[in-house]
This record gives C-alpha cells, sequence and structure tokens, in this order.
C-alpha cells in the first residue's frame, strides 16, 4: 500500500469520527453535547421514527427504545465509513485542493 492511499483511508476515518460527533453527539437546539443522545439530529429522528412505528404518546417510554435505533443507526454509519474511508479521504482532498486553487 503506498503512502498515499495510508494518508486517504486516515483521512477518511477522521473525518467520519467528526461528522459522528456532529450527527450523533451535539444537541444542536442547545449546541452542548450534555442531552446530545435525543436532542442531536439522528437522536431525534430516532426519537420520531420509535413514536411512528409503536404509537407511543410518553417521550419517555419512546426514549427508552429509540436508545437501540440510535445504536443501529450509529453502527451502521461506523460500517459505512470503515468501507468507504479511502473514498472520503479521496474526495476531502480534491474538495480542499480545488478551494485553494479558487482562492
Amino acid at each position: 500500500m503506498k503512502n498515499e492511499d495510508k494518508n486517504k483511508r486516515i483521512l477518511g476515518i477522521a473525518i467520519g469520527l467528526v461528522g459522528f460527533i456532529l450527527l450523533f453527539w451535539l444537541s444542536y437546539e442547545y449546541f452542548n453535547f450534555r442531552d446530545g443522545i435525543f436532542m442531536s439530529l439522528i437522536g431525534t429522528i430516532s426519537v420520531e421514527i420509535t413514536q411512528m412505528v409503536t404509537g407511543c404518546i410518553s417521550n419517555h417510554w419512546c426514549e427508552k427504545r429509540a436508545i437501540w435505533l440510535w445504536l443501529a443507526f450509529g453502527a451502521i454509519y461506523f460500517l459505512l465509513v470503515w468501507r468507504y474511508r479511502a473514498c472520503i479521504g479521496h474526495w476531502v482532498i480534491k474538495i480542499v485542493s480545488l478551494g485553494y486553487k479558487k482562492i
């Protein structure tokens, strides 16, 4: 494996981890990480899907069930980042180099 390919893969994993933190943990309503599981983008989607599927009204009961959906989304996200890490790194490098050329 060439050194350039290795750098692209490492960059792809790093960008994937940053994306995980922003999508799964950051609460966009309060801009903190305290209530991130349920107030993050993926967390609110998980709670909404759980409410639609189960028809529950109590938010506390739905949050107990939504944790499993949130974990499933996280596992799928990590599998996709791991599978496409070289592609992610390649396109990040390409976008940054195009941005430098435009400036």
